[in-house]
């Protein structure tokens, strides 16, 4: 008899059904670009039509034109998917975040859920075991647009995975993957062609998914300290209570550049936070899996959550001495202005 799922009954929880208002934002009306990535690869069609049954691993990729445009799928094939993959309804909220937009709306969300369901134990496997995560994950990436005063744009991943115990077959679905992050799993699934693949191989792609996003912390980080630097400067060499000709002039505009700048860090700190949190949980849900499995082989991707977690927690101490800063910079300004 199938392990009883609290987190399957909680599923209700989550407004699965997309209202029409939500469709019409969500799914492209006529465009369809759906890419995959897979060990025994199918087509395009194939992915839509028919469940993944067939395939050890794969993935399935969907796209926007921008952060702000529709999913390039239609709303039917998208219910199909999900149906066809047994996808549990949480991911849908992750779903909701995407879409057609004219202004940063419903942008501060970063979650992740998990469920584990156990079948009946055999010769040390669980048979109809089932386990799946999906979660959100928030990052910065320099853009090419041509003329644009700033320089990098906030993006957005949605991942889902599913993992059949018995059957070790292993399906993923990413909305909005960077180029890095597809060339980095073809890389992946080209080393594992080479052997036999085992759960653990399954559960260490967490790591590889889920540290892709964090690369840029340190530039953008280096990016939003080069800004207040600027106004740090006039600050405080300003010349206060006489008048000097090569005097750095401040005005209202660089008190408006300092909440500018703050808005920023802010937003960093919250998404480094988060991204912080899903790294934990991702590490404390491959750890549960392990123990119930046990497997003898240890997932890599333990440490490499624990350590990326905490080098995120690092770039959070960072963010926050640059906001001590410009709190002393904003007063200096304010009273000079």
């Amino acid at each position: 008899m199938a392990d009883f799922s609290i987190n399957r009954l909680l599923d209700g929880s989550s407004q699965a059904a997309f209202s029409d208002v939500e469709t019409r934002r969500l799914f492209h009306p006529t465009e369809t670009m759906v890419e995959k990535l897979a060990l025994r690869p199918m087509t395009p069609r194939q992915v839509i039509e028919k469940s993944m049954s067939d395939e050890q691993l794969s993935f399935i990729f969907l796209h926007q034109h921008d952060s702000w445009d529709y999913i390039q799928i239609g709303q039917q094939a998208f219910l199909h998917l999900m149906k066809s993959c047994r996808v549990f309804t949480p991911f849908w909220d992750i779903v909701r975040g995407y879409g057609a937009k004219f202004e940063s709306k419903d942008e501060n969300v970063i979650d992740l859920k998990s469920n584990l369901s156990l079948g009946s134990r055999a010769s040390h496997k669980l048979e109809g075991g089932r386990q799946e995560v999906c979660y959100n994950i928030r990052y910065f990436e320099k853009h090419n647009r041509q003329g644009a005063k700033a320089i990098w744009s906030e993006r957005q991943v949605g991942v889902y995975h599913s993992l059949d115990f018995s059957s070790q077959r292993s399906f993923w679905i990413i909305i909005q993957p960077s180029e890095r992050m597809k060339l980095n799993l073809q890389h992946a699934l080209c080393e594992m062609e080479k052997e036999d693949l085992v759960l653990a191989d399954h559960l260490n792609l967490y790591a590889l998914l889920a540290t892709i996003p964090g690369i840029n912390w340190r530039p953008y980080l280096n990016y939003l300290e080069d800004l207040l630097l600027e106004i740090d400067e006039k600050a405080l060499n300003s010349a206060v209570g006489k008048s000097c000709k090569l005097d750095y002039v401040i005005t209202f505009s660089d008190a408006q550049d300092l909440e500018r700048i703050r808005r920023k860090l802010l937003k960093a700190r919250l998404i480094l936070t988060s991204a912080a949190q899903v790294a934990r949980s991702l590490n404390a849900h491959i750890r549960e899996i392990s123990g119930v499995l046990e497997l003898n082989k240890v997932p890599n991707s333990l440490k490499v959550l624990n350590q990326y977690a905490t080098s995120l927690e690092m770039h959070v101490r960072v963010v926050r001495m640059l906001l001590d800063r410009l709190s002393g910079t904003s007063n200096l300004v304010l009273r000079t202005c």
